[in-house]
């Protein structure tokens, strides 16, 4: 049975500090990692110490990606100080709790689910769909409904003999579900954070809820989530250790430029555009890039219109290539999922 002693070593927490960290809501593991930098600081008298990932792994039992997102997290709340000098990086603790930022509270609020027929993603048929792996199952493709898109037979056919790429239907699936999202049926069953600014006064409807939820107001950039999917998706490049301001205002401009754009399965989608690139992730040219380089706007763009893709197209600043057929296709697709969208928006009552 254990019985630990203060004697055989203790960790010396001002009551003030102690006191503000009850006070304060911090999420699961973002605490695991919190407590472990008191015990490698304050624990052994220091100020700050360098930690790297491999004892955060050890001492938490979190798996790297999720130390990150910890870090990130508490980086966001303003609990810890963090300073990066020679690839090594200092962990400390803030203790100005008064410029803690504590986590908004939830609150039950209503999301929106499709009810509208199903209809192929790419030609737009109705009377028959089948269901199309985007990664197929025996190249460890998941049977998720993130690696499923609907698909007449004729579509699934010519996507099964090459015709459809894997980044036109994935492109596909996003654009066209970000589209249908509107007019859909509403259930409660998500949590959203209480709005910031109090609401206006209204006799005639609910008041204790800001009238900008569920009406479209403008999605916040969630940047812990995409650095992880970037993370996950790209380990082979350079990881984020700081994002700073400026790095949070080039990807906030990318994810609110276009509506589609401010879904995770985009930046899903984005960053294995990028990984099927030998010049981006360094197999070629000596270059390697990363995610401050990868959401600046000129490189963004040429990402997106295929400019590095393996098929003879060279480094940046390099004249682009003729439309590709399957470049064409894409543009095709693309126009042709305008006007789907109309007709779709028209159906449902869309404006």
């Amino acid at each position: 049975m254990s019985n630990p002693q203060a004697e055989d070593g203790h960790v010396d927490i001002a009551n003030e500090v102690m006191d503000a960290l009850c006070r304060i809501r911090i999420p699961g593991e973002a605490r695991q990692i919190l407590d472990f930098i008191i015990r490698k600081t304050w624990g052994w008298k220091k100020k700050e110490d360098a930690i790297p990932l491999s004892q955060f792994e050890k001492g938490t039992g979190l798996k790297k990606t999720h130390v990150l997102k910890a870090v990130y997290k508490l980086q966001e709340m303003n609990l810890i100080i963090t300073q990066k000098g020679n690839g090594i990086v200092r962990y400390g603790i803030n203790k100005d709790y008064d410029s803690w930022k504590p986590l908004p509270k939830k609150v039950t609020e209503k999301v929106r689910v499709s009810t509208l027929k199903p209809f192929c993603y790419i030609c737009g048929f109705e009377d028959a769909v089948e269901r199309h792996h985007i990664i197929p199952r025996n190249e460890g493709g998941s049977n998720k409904i993130s690696n499923i898109v609907s698909l007449c037979p004729n579509c699934h056919t010519l996507s099964h003999r090459g015709k459809y790429d894997r980044d036109m239907l994935f492109l596909k699936k996003v654009t066209v579900e970000s589209i249908t999202q509107k007019g859909n049926v509403i259930e409660e069953n998500s949590k959203k954070p209480l709005p910031k600014t109090v609401p206006s006064k209204d006799t005639t409807k609910d008041t204790t809820k800001d009238k900008s939820i569920g009406t479209g107001a403008p999605v916040p950039c969630p940047h812990q989530e995409i650095i992880a999917l970037y993370h996950e998706i790209l380990p082979e490049l350079n990881r984020v250790v700081e994002w700073t301001e400026g790095r949070q205002s080039f990807l906030r401009t990318r994810w609110k430029e276009k509506k589609e754009r401010q879904s995770l399965d985009w930046w899903r989608g984005y960053f294995r555009l990028v990984s099927e690139s030998d010049f981006l992730t360094g197999k070629a040219k000596g270059f390697k890039a990363d995610l401050e380089w990868l959401v600046r706007p000129s490189n963004f763009i040429k990402v997106i219109e295929g400019r590095y893709k393996n098929n003879g197209v060279g480094p940046p600043n390099q004249p682009p290539a003729a439309e590709s057929d399957a470049d064409r296709r894409l543009r095709e697709t693309r126009e042709d999922y305008e006007r789907r969208k109309n007709r779709a928006l028209e159906n449902t009552g869309g404006g």
